[in-house]
């Protein structure tokens, strides 16, 4: 009908609505996009348990004998940095990061 037509506001009424129209195909195709990163992320967090109290330490879903460092966990962008095993230190018990170095203590230097 646009084509046919000979009036110039009826044009642009209609050159506005497919205007419109690209605009929310792009915004829903952007909308589809962060839906789908978004529960590709949250299946990734269903992997891992924590924090655990009293050291804020991360698991991955069936495996607690390593901890995650909480540091790298709850970093952006998330890592995932394994602590390291127990140490005595100073009479204290302590364990390292293997990514970032943070220490936590698990029982305070003496």
């Amino acid at each position: 009908m646009a084509k046919d037509s000979t009036d110039s506001v009826l044009k642009e009424q209609i050159s506005q609505i497919y205007d419109t129209l690209l605009d929310l195909k792009e915004r829903t195709i952007a909308l589809g996009e962060e839906n789908h990163l978004l529960k590709s992320e949250l299946a990734k967090k269903s992997q891992y348990i924590g924090p655990i109290a009293p050291h804020g330490y991360y698991f991955q879903a069936g495996e607690n004998d390593i901890p995650l460092c909480p540091t790298c966990f709850q970093s952006h962008p998330q890592r995932v940095g394994f602590m390291s095993d127990r140490e005595s230190w100073n009479n204290g018990i302590r364990r390292r990061c293997k990514l970032c170095n943070n220490v936590i203590y698990e029982k305070e230097m003496s």
